[in-house]
């Protein structure tokens, strides 16, 4: 199995191994998985390895990190970064930049959605570009604080400064252990554009699973976008990192 994991997180397969286990899923050695921001580096893995003529077994995607602005009618995924936006532009980011300290002083790199809807009069094209530059700023500011509101964001329930493991059984994922580089980061939408048609084709099972509370993504829309590749699953009552919210069930 190659398991691409989150960015920030270390461990974070033993998060969701008894989830796949419950539905079925046991991962041999040509399976590919990916959580979060790791969906994307294992699905451009994936088309990699059929560029290759490589053996693909399950390709299994966990709250895959798509936004809205992605997601196309086509079958092709294309995710752009490093816009260059010229001159004229410069008033747009520094009303942004005053604006955006106002409403969200820490931009994290799953902030996207949020934003996109508190700032529904910039184009979306232009918005990703502002949004990868401020979380670029946000993490070279305070790299400790970025790494505290992710971890909120992704779903485990940090207090202030108290820093602390989940724990599954005999295994661990760790949080505030494992602070990324700046290069990472930047690096994190650097792909090749994603052909799920030719996926679909290649592997021998597609499989995706997407969070019902899911306070980062558009699940709905990931799912019905998804559901026309593979098997898609919306787990009820969890968030991101798939922790039940509340009394709710699977």
């Amino acid at each position: 199995m190659r398991y691409f994991g989150s960015f920030g997180l270390n461990g974070d397969y033993t998060l969701f191994a008894q989830l796949l286990q419950d539905f079925g899923y046991f991962p041999n050695t040509y399976d590919i998985i990916g959580f979060s921001s790791g969906a994307l580096s294992a699905l451009q893995y994936a088309m990699q390895c059929i560029a290759h003529g490589q053996r693909i077994g399950k390709l299994i995607l966990l709250s895959p990190l798509l936004y809205t602005h992605h997601i196309t009618q086509d079958s092709i995924l294309h995710i752009q970064n490093d816009i260059d936006l010229g001159q004229k532009y410069k008033f747009i980011a520094k009303s942004f930049k005053n604006r955006l300290l106002q409403a969200m002083p820490c931009v994290t790199h799953v902030s996207f959605e949020t934003l996109a809807k508190n700032f529904i009069d910039i184009q979306p094209n232009i918005l990703w570009n502002l949004f990868t530059q401020a979380c670029f700023y946000s993490y070279k500011k305070d790299i400790l604080h970025y790494h505290h509101m992710l971890y909120s964001q992704l779903g485990f329930y940090t207090k202030q400064a108290n820093f602390y493991s989940f724990y599954s059984n005999t295994h661990k994922c760790e949080v505030f252990t494992h602070f990324e580089k700046l290069s990472t980061l930047r690096h994190l939408w650097h792909i090749n554009p994603i052909d799920f048609s030719k996926i679909q084709k290649k592997v021998y099972m597609f499989v995706i699973f997407v969070a019902e509370n899911d306070r980062i993504l558009n699940s709905k829309q990931i799912a019905d976008y998804l559901s026309q590749f593979g098997i898609c699953y919306i787990i009820k009552g969890c968030n991101h990192i798939f922790q039940q919210d509340g009394d709710s069930e699977r």
